[in-house]
């Protein structure tokens, strides 16, 4: 279980890179990365990897 956990997290986190095409200054929508990654967006998985990598300092979230 653990270890599944651990590959969504690094999906979520390759597929917001990704859409940054690797640029760590560009914002990125996260209904787009979630969507890369395979979550439905909202979804309990997606919130939890999101919260992981948001708490970590993997991501950094942007207010508009």
């Amino acid at each position: 279980m653990a270890a599944e956990v651990e590959t969504m997290r690094v999906r979520l986190l390759r597929a917001f890179d990704e859409e940054a095409k690797r640029n760590t200054e560009t914002a990125v929508l996260a209904a787009e990365a979630a969507r890369r990654a395979g979550f439905d967006y909202g979804s309990e998985d997606y919130e939890v990897a999101l919260r992981y990598l948001l708490n970590s300092g993997y991501l950094q979230h942007v207010s508009q």
